[in-house]
């Protein structure tokens, strides 16, 4: 089965599309086909389903996102799985298209996301080749999520609840009030707000590009404001995007996002040019929840 993509800017866009659509016969599955046999059928019976999904510059599927909701006993998880949960059914990112780029972590963010709106779901949990995907569990670790148990003794278990650890990387998305944690307002104008948050979908602004440079759960924030160095880990973030001057500000202007600190870096820090430039994307560590 094969459908009707558009065309798009970015190799990283992602769209949200049904199964159905998809060339079940596309290469991009193939490594899913050779670990689970049954992945062919089960692809056909999700067909009526919706996934996140990223296509590059010649309409070749790269990235593949299924998020389901379970209840009840999962057959063949060791030791038993129960509880309404929300399961990562399938996580996949072709590394050569995407190699250096932030798409996991938007991936991750979507479904933590997700979890989190959702209070009835007690944990989110993905199977995984702990072996095959190294990158993988790395991410999951920094982002709370702990080795469970195994699936058929051939897959680790990675589950996320929402106990709260007072991590700032452990706990997304999830906002956490900690000791001495201290809130800021942060004003930024229209055009940079825009790049930074296009996820918070601002009604008064125009669409950006979907594209994970914009929509990374890291963001970095460069301040020459003498405050700024009173931010500590934990603190909280409020960006507030200003009036844009097409219309009065009580209308135009809005809070939109609650982020947290992940760290703070001084610009003396950093010995050369080079290191700072590697070292940007690790000063602030800033949570958007729609």
């Amino acid at each position: 089965m094969k459908g009707k993509v558009n065309q798009v800017k970015k190799t990283d866009e992602i769209k949200y599309i049904q199964i159905s659509s998809l060339n079940f016969q596309d290469k991009f599955f193939d490594s899913l086909k050779n670990d689970y046999f049954e992945f062919e059928d089960w692809l056909a019976r999700k067909s009526d389903k919706y996934a996140y999904v990223v296509f590059n510059e010649s309409q070749e599927l790269t990235a593949f996102l299924l998020l389901q909701e379970e209840d009840g006993e999962e057959i063949g998880i060791v030791p038993e799985l129960t509880g309404k949960r929300l399961k990562i059914s399938t996580f996949k990112i072709d590394e050569s298209n995407h190699s250096g780029t932030s798409l996991g972590k938007r991936f991750l963010s979507i479904a933590l996301r997700e979890f989190a709106v959702k209070s009835e779901l007690e944990k989110i949990y993905v199977t995984i080749f702990e072996q095959k995907q190294p990158t993988l569990v790395r991410l999951l670790n920094k982002y709370g999520f702990e080795n469970i148990g195994t699936k058929n003794n051939v897959e680790q278990v990675f589950s996320k609840n929402r106990i709260v650890k007072e991590d700032v990387y452990k706990d997304y998305p999830f906002i956490v009030e900690l000791k001495n944690q201290r809130k800021y307002l942060l004003s930024i104008f229209p055009k940079y707000h825009n790049k930074m948050f296009s996820e918070s979908e601002v009604k008064t602004e125009t669409a950006q590009s979907k594209s994970s440079v914009y929509n990374n759960i890291e963001k970095v924030y460069l301040s020459g404001s003498s405050d700024a160095k009173k931010l500590k880990v934990g603190d909280i973030i409020i960006p507030y995007r200003t009036g844009d001057g097409l219309g009065p500000a009580y209308y135009r202007s809005v809070v939109s996002a609650i982020t947290t600190v992940a760290e703070v870096k001084n610009i003396l820090e950093f010995k050369t040019e080079r290191i700072l430039l590697i070292m940007f994307v690790k000063i602030l560590f800033l949570r958007t929840m729609n």
